[in-house]
């Protein structure tokens, strides 16, 4: 286990601890439940290397099958090796993978693409879920409610990275100063936006949620298959005002050279 991880662990645990929400307990059950059982909360979960590489965190919505909580101790289990390629998990560790793989022209075979489950955070931008038919997205009072949570989160994990997906994830992000951001693929909605995240620089890529199916193919092409987001996450960034110059990506951070 890598001191990043002991640490950011760490810190989320004394996190919950005063706001009364997380280690399985939210005193925003009673109002989220008034339409029907909800069940968590989940925490922010772990790969077991986190750190190792780049401290990636991918925020997705909410849990879509949960019952019980789960709290930050929790190490990301191994996925099943028969795990479905359009599925949305799949692709979530594809895009960790596009990024944390040493070099653009790695090959990404299935059991590389698996692996990459030790090298992120996972949060949810609902913290529990409703458990409704198909994984459908649960009610807006959900996401409405941990939003504060949530942010808070990020600001403790202050990741090198953060990969936004679906409208939910993308609202969290946008709380936080954009202080760059250039198109990645002839669209605005893909943009690589360099946002202030407690106190430190972090990349952040927005991706529509794999059940967008057209929309995020099109990105799926251009940024993993073509890497584009694996060149993104490393180049130096030159700011708006010409002076401050961010730091090509390696196994550190992504804080500001000056």
């Amino acid at each position: 286990m890598s001191q990043i991880l002991e640490l950011r662990r760490s810190q989320l645990v004394s996190y919950f601890q005063s706001a009364k929400c997380g280690n399985g307990e939210c005193y925003c059950k009673t109002d989220c439940s008034q339409n029907g059982a909800i069940y968590g909360p989940r925490d922010p979960e772990f790969g077991g290397r986190y750190g190792d590489k780049l401290q990636v965190a991918v925020l997705s919505l909410d849990p879509g099958e949960l019952y019980g909580p789960q709290t930050v101790q929790r190490t990301m289990p191994l996925p099943s090796i028969k795990l479905h390629k359009n599925k949305h998990w799949y692709r979530t560790l594809e895009i960790v993978h596009s990024i944390v793989k040493d070099h653009p022209n790695d090959p990404t075979i299935k059991k590389d693409v698996l692996d990459a489950i030790h090298f992120f955070c996972h949060l949810n931008s609902a913290r529990c879920s409703q458990n409704k038919v198909g994984n459908e997205k649960a009610n807006n009072l959900l996401f409405e409610k941990c939003r504060p949570f949530v942010i808070e989160e990020l600001k403790i994990l202050k990741p090198d990275i953060l990969i936004t997906q679906g409208d939910e994830a993308e609202i969290i992000a946008s709380n936080f100063t954009a202080i760059h951001s250039e198109v990645l693929l002839g669209t605005p909605r893909t943009n690589l936006v360099v946002r202030a995240i407690g106190g430190k620089h972090v990349r952040h890529v927005h991706f529509y949620h794999p059940r967008h199916f057209g929309g995020f193919n099109r990105q799926r092409r251009a940024l993993i298959v073509d890497n584009k987001i694996w060149e993104a996450v490393r180049k130096p960034i030159a700011l708006q005002d010409g002076t401050l110059i961010l730091r090509v990506l390696g196994s550190g951070s992504c804080d500001l050279d000056t």
